[in-house]
């Protein structure tokens, strides 16, 4: 897959799942789904754990490598017994590089393209009124 090539939520569930079907979590509790589905991945969105879709098309959003690199590295973080909350500063404000040793994965036709300014996490945003 092409570093700037779009992909659908459900394309990106699918590779995601691939990917970590091939490298197996080593996860001692047991508590933490190994494959991201199409349902956690919204969650993850809504709490600002993923970014954005890159575009859309008609309804359906479109993902990039940094979302896949992005659904790796908070797996793995989980295995690890990190908890969400504690992920996602982590995660929103790294480099795609950061995220690939997150992830313990590199994909395929990674280059040294530049990487998309980070976005600034909001302190326990939930607790604010908007």
């Amino acid at each position: 897959m092409d570093e700037n090539e779009s992909m659908t939520l459900q394309e990106l569930v699918a590779y995601v799942a691939t990917i970590l079907s091939e490298a197996a979590l080593d996860q001692p509790s047991g508590r933490v789904s190994e494959v991201p589905s199409l349902r956690t991945v919204r969650y993850y969105a809504s709490h600002g754990l993923l970014a954005k879709p890159v575009a859309w098309r008609g309804r359906s959003a479109l993902y990039h490598m940094r979302h896949v690199l992005q659904l790796l590295a908070i797996k793995r973080l989980q295995a690890k017994g990190y908890a969400l909350e504690d992920l996602q500063a982590r995660i929103t404000s790294s480099t795609d590089e950061q995220l690939a040793e997150l992830a313990a994965w590199r994909p395929p036709a990674f280059q040294n393209a530049p990487d998309p300014p980070p976005v600034r996490a909001r302190q326990d945003f939930w607790r604010t009124a908007p």
